[in-house]
């Protein structure tokens, strides 16, 4: 079978529907496993277990497009790889968010749903030259650098913390 052909379908599939097609035959559930073919991947702290996520992260890594993180303290030190689109939800963010290499992240949202955090988000605007959308709820953040250095970024959402 055609793993071109596998891929197209795939793109119109939910995550059930991808498991479910998946399973239908050997030769697709061979080619499947040894790519992957989830497009999205949740990690919440309070429900869900690191490893179970890592290992489905890795396994999945090529096909995930969108990643959400919930209640992780430094969420990026998690993400295995930068996909498409990364959400971070009521995150402490201590620390630089600072990927190793330039990543493909074209969406990047940080919401806190409380603004107690009164700390400064500091972000190495170099690694992110995809970046076409910045949201940002309820945190402070150094946008200093990110005209220069991210020539895709089309939209700023910021609605800053309130402390």
């Amino acid at each position: 079978m055609c793993e071109d052909v596998l891929n197209v379908i795939f793109e119109f599939c939910d995550c059930q529907s991808s498991f479910q097609f998946a399973l239908c035959n050997k030769q697709i559930y061979e080619s499947t496993m040894k790519k992957g073919f989830i497009k999205y991947i949740s990690y919440n702290t309070l429900q869900d277990n690191l490893n179970l996520f890592m290992k489905r992260f890795i396994r999945h890594h090529k096909t995930i497009k969108n990643c959400n993180m919930y209640f992780v303290n430094n969420p990026f030190l998690w993400i295995p790889v930068w996909v498409n689109k990364v959400n971070f939800y009521s995150c402490k963010i201590s620390e630089t968010i600072n990927p190793r290499n330039c990543v493909k992240t074209e969406y990047l949202c940080l919401i806190n749903t409380s603004s107690t955090d009164s700390y400064q988000i500091k972000i190495n605007w170099v690694k992110f030259p995809l970046l076409k959308e910045l949201k940002v709820k309820n945190y402070k953040i150094d946008l200093e650098g990110i005209h220069e250095h991210c020539k895709l970024l089309k939209i700023i959402n910021y609605l800053p913390s309130k402390n």
